[in-house]
């Protein structure tokens, strides 16, 4: 929705509408628009930061991988 729309026109009522529940329902987990996209940030950021450590790890534990600076 986010990128057909943009931040600026996007609306909580057809966030909800598009996910099958009422605007009070919505209403009811996010004060406005802004908190809900920042929990969406939230879960965006969160999910990057696992693939990074994942790919970081999966390198590390390569045999032929020079050691990560911060690994001693």
């Amino acid at each position: 929705m986010l990128e057909e729309t943009g931040a600026e026109s996007f609306s909580l009522r057809e966030a909800a509408r598009l996910v099958g529940v009422t605007a009070n329902a919505a209403y009811r987990h996010f004060a406005d628009k802004s908190d809900l996209l920042t929990a969406v940030a939230e879960v965006g950021l969160s999910r990057m930061e696992r693939g990074i450590v994942r790919a970081i790890t999966a390198v590390a534990d390569q045999p032929t991988a020079a050691p990560l600076p911060w690994s001693g």
